[in-house]
């Protein structure tokens, strides 16, 4: 049994991505990069997902979302993990909003972990505030 997931995607050959992403850089971004790097065309890239080519262009010029099925696949073709689209436009997986809602206490580990400036005391605001709902 395989555990990759069944996307309808071929996978490219590509290790999995491991690599850097910025903070500021958003998905958008990321996928143009990847594509750009590899040196696949819009519409190859498009073809091998099975979306339209102007559909991938207006992802990665972020003038539209990845849907679920979209992004899966994408991020299948490119070998990342299936969650990191997601991340990078702000959308915390529902699994992981209930691990923190269930112990707020491993936000201030998280944070002294991978924390950051002026954007972690914005986070620690944001925060307090997940861990009134998850009291409540």
């Amino acid at each position: 049994m395989s555990d990759t997931p069944d996307t309808g995607v071929a996978n490219v050959g590509n290790a999995p991505y491991f690599g850097g992403v910025s903070r500021k850089e958003s998905a958008a971004t990321l996928l143009r990069r990847l594509r750009e790097e590899q040196g696949r065309s819009l519409r190859s890239v498009a073809d091998e997902v099975g979306i339209a080519a102007s559909q991938l262009s207006r992802i990665e010029r972020g003038e539209r979302g990845c849907n679920t099925t979209v992004g899966q696949r994408l991020a299948y073709y490119y070998g990342l993990p299936p969650e990191l689209l997601e991340l990078m436009e702000g959308t915390v997986p529902p699994d992981i909003v209930a691990i923190l809602q269930a112990h707020p206490e491993e936000l201030d580990r998280l944070r002294r972990l991978y924390g950051g400036g002026a954007e972690a005391h914005h986070d620690q605001r944001s925060a307090r505030g997940l861990e009134e709902i998850s009291r409540g």
